[in-house]
């Protein structure tokens, strides 16, 4: 009697745990709104609404089933006498289980990280990034990953041939035979959603998560196919234009500076205070300062495919049409927002302040060639040997700025400067705030790393917002201090944060342009900016679409061009 019991405690108990680490990963990552017992929906609305949460409920808990597994296990019920009970079953039960637990894993993450659809054809490159960072970030983390990796094939190998041996002796009980016929007829009535199975549905079967991944990456892949360049091209007419007023031009794309910081009560209270005084400040001071809402094409990562996206005019989607249009020579020669101010007699240049890492061989050529860049600033030439922050790790954000300022001083062309800084990336770790002295941040008695959250880590909202804060502390600082009347500015977020936001903070992200041109403002206000810095909903724009009311504004410093080019909100 005692062994019958153990194994019905066995068989449960291992069913249970490897069925419940098939959801763990996208419950991990979003705990705050998926709550641990689901039961409480149960309980609310209607019985409509409450028979509906046995199928698909908010959240992402854990007590749900795996429909790979419960089939599985019936098959292995009903054929028990059948078959024999060798090293064979376990190998093919566990190999088989390993392929559910590491899809589970990944498609848990990028849709947890990333809020999007895992889509193979965009996420292989963005793993082979993440892997070359975590090989830069620790080699204890690193180590850690390698010993949590050989735990996991350990355990769920020793509790695959526990599940196994107990569903081969044991007997159902009358309660038991009820309860499997029960989940049986969950599993079959789940069939009413055919192919259309998300993480939210209760009764899930990977293989169709998987199917779904693969047809969606065949139909990328289609349409890629379909992206005409030349077609695009030609709606572009800015080099037809011969512009006599040529400011400078800087765009600042701050990472993860996303609409959440206004629509979160805590980070209201403590950034808008500050972003109101830089705003009377800069009106004090003669600067016109306009926002904007605008749509980005990614969310919590893929910043590449964010300021792609501003950069040439039209929507990059993800880092699969990114790779694509990357390795396409026939788009050097694309009227991108640098292309076209290059022939305008403008010098392109770009700040790259991440240090050189290991396994990452960057391409500088090619993308000098895809971004129209003319001079980059790079780590190498900012001699900087202070402490370095977070992401990289990278020096301050202040100090590599204020640096590549000053070795801009000289230029005797117009210059379009862009610039994706560092210390807002997460994890968010940051200088407290600004100084009065950029220069004194180049310390080589501070020679360190930043002892804050590493790139695995998982940082609050107060590490946030003061990484967001540090930003507009030190560009204040330099616009008040050294700005002149001849430069633009442009910050733009590239998409929301990760981990600190979630999918009902939507995809907005704000975007500043400060001048002291007035009829460039006019123009932003005519055309859907706000006055002000701190814009409302909705969003007015797509990333892809500030290109054009910029150009638009931009050609109209000069009275005599009529018409004015036609604005894309959304892009081309």
């Amino acid at each position: 009697m005692e062994l019958i019991k153990k194994t019905h405690l066995r068989f449960w108990f291992s069913l249970f745990i490897l069925n419940s680490l098939l959801f763990l990963t996208r419950y991990v990552f979003d705990p705050s709104n998926s709550p641990f017992f689901p039961f409480k929906y149960l309980f609310q609305s209607d019985w409509f609404t409450r028979f509906k949460v046995i199928f698909i409920r908010p959240g992402y808990d854990i007590f749900r089933i795996n429909v790979e597994l419960f089939l599985f296990t019936s098959f292995l019920l009903l054929f028990r006498k059948k078959l024999k009970l060798n090293h064979t079953i376990y190998w093919i039960f566990w190999i088989g289980y390993l392929f559910l637990f590491f899809y589970s894993v990944y498609h848990g993450t990028i849709e947890g990280v990333y809020q999007s659809e895992p889509l193979f054809f965009n996420d292989l490159p963005l793993l082979k990034t993440g892997f070359s960072i975590i090989w830069n970030e620790s080699f204890w983390v690193l180590l850690g990953i390698g010993a949590a990796l050989i735990f996991i094939l350990w355990f769920t190998f020793k509790l695959s041939k526990i599940f196994v041996g107990a569903a081969k002796n044991i007997r159902f009980t009358k309660l038991e035979k009820t309860i499997w016929a029960v989940m049986l007829l969950l599993v079959i009535s789940n069939a009413k959603y055919g192919f259309n199975i998300t993480t939210r549905n209760a009764i899930q079967p990977i293989s169709i998560l998987l199917f779904n991944n693969i047809n969606r990456s065949n139909q990328a892949t289609k349409s890629l196919a379909n992206i005409n360049i030349e077609v695009m091209a030609a709606k572009i007419p800015y080099k037809n234009y011969q512009l006599k007023i040529k400011p400078n031009v800087y765009l600042i794309a701050i990472e993860s500076y996303g609409q959440v910081v206004f629509t979160d009560s805590m980070m209201q209270q403590a950034f808008l205070p500050m972003l109101k005084i830089f705003e009377n400040n800069l009106d004090k001071s003669g600067w016109y300062n306009t926002s904007a809402l605008s749509v980005s094409p990614a969310f919590g990562g893929k910043s590449w495919v964010a300021y792609s996206s501003i950069l040439y005019g039209f929507n990059f989607k993800n880092q699969g049409t990114y790779e694509a249009l990357f390795n396409t020579p026939e788009i050097y020669n694309f009227p991108s927002w640098p292309n076209v101010l290059r022939s305008q007699g403008y010098k392109s240049i770009r700040l790259n302040s991440l240090p050189p890492a290991d396994l990452v061989d960057v391409p500088w050529e090619q993308f000098s060639k895809f971004y129209n860049i003319d001079q980059w600033i790079r780590f190498e030439d900012l001699n900087y040997h202070g402490k370095s922050y977070g992401f990289g790790p990278a020096p301050p954000d202040q100090y590599s700025f204020n640096l590549a300022m000053e070795l801009l001083e000289n230029q005797q062309q117009p210059v379009f400067f862009f610039f994706l800084n560092q210390n807002t990336h997460h994890p968010f770790d940051s200088p407290e705030k600004a100084v009065a002295d950029w220069k004194t941040l180049n310390n080589p008695q501070e020679k360190q790393v930043s002892s804050g959250i590493g790139f695995l880590g998982s940082p609050d909202k107060s590490n946030y917002i003061k990484a967001v804060k540090y930003q507009f502390e030190y560009l204040e600082k330099y616009i008040l201090e050294n700005a002149d009347s001849n430069d633009v500015f442009i910050l733009i977020g590239d998409h929301q944060p990760p981990f600190v936001s979630n999918p009902n903070d939507g995809m907005a992200c704000p975007v500043h342009i400060i001048t002291k041109y007035p009829r460039l403002a006019n123009d932003l206000l005519q055309n859907g900016f706000q006055k002000g810095l701190i814009p409302k909903p909705p969003a007015e724009f797509h990333h892809a679409g500030i290109y054009s009311v910029f150009m638009h504004a931009f050609i109209s410093l000069d009275s005599s061009i009529t018409p004015l080019p036609k604005i894309y909100p959304n892009g081309l």
